[in-house]
């Protein structure tokens, strides 16, 4: 998302096509059992649910997923709107520092923090992460005087590298008003901010609207 971004922004490129892939195959799995990762009873990815601990690890996924990002001023019918792209890495466990992180980006675009409806979150089902989340996710709320939600996207892709592909597509059918059920009810998104960290503190956000 970033690097495409970059060069429409940039303006060598008129329209980007991004995407990632990723695939499981007998080796990840035979690894994957032979430490503990997961069982053959491993549970369904349950964010926010708190039933899992280290060493498990939530049940992998697997797909494909590209996506058309062209300039706002282009012709044409948009899906959505994406703008406040941004990654970098994470030190430590500090809650604060992560939401003021998405907000300083935000108000670099533009995006007051009280236009955001829903934190789209990478949580997994592992205790540790999931919590994180729940805290950045509150601590983004008292800053931008709301409550906002948190939800995630990892129950329906499994968790796997490029899952924040499929997480950028939940973002896009929400904020259209394609898709809600367990995500948000019936709750109207209009703005999504995607978060997502990975267990070795790499992370990135983008803003998608309708």
């Amino acid at each position: 998302m970033g690097p495409g971004a970059a060069e429409l922004t940039a303006g060598p490129a008129e329209l980007a096509l991004i995407g990632a892939v990723d695939e499981l195959n007998q080796y990840q799995l035979a690894a994957g059992l032979r430490w503990g990762w997961w069982s053959e009873s491993s549970p369904a990815i349950r964010p926010f649910t708190n039933v899992l601990d280290k060493p498990a690890r939530p049940l992998p996924g697997e797909g494909c997923a590209l996506y058309a990002l062209g300039r706002a001023d282009a012709a044409g019918t948009s899906l959505a709107f994406v703008s406040a792209i941004r990654i970098g890495r994470s030190e430590g466990q500090d809650a604060v520092a992560e939401a003021q992180w998405i907000l300083d980006t935000l108000t670099r675009e533009g995006i007051p923090a009280s236009a955001v409806d829903l934190l789209l979150t990478g949580a997994n089902g592992l205790r540790e992460g999931d919590q994180f989340f729940q805290a950045v996710a509150a601590a983004f709320s008292r800053q931008a005087g709301r409550d906002v939600l948190c939800r995630a996207y990892k129950q329906g892709c499994g968790e796997h590298h490029s899952a924040s592909a499929f997480g950028f597509l939940t973002a896009i059918g929400l904020v259209r008003g394609e898709i809600a059920g367990e995500i948000i009810g019936a709750r109207p998104v209009r703005t999504v901010v995607m978060f997502t960290r990975s267990r070795t503190g790499t992370k990135g956000m983008c803003c998608i609207r309708a």
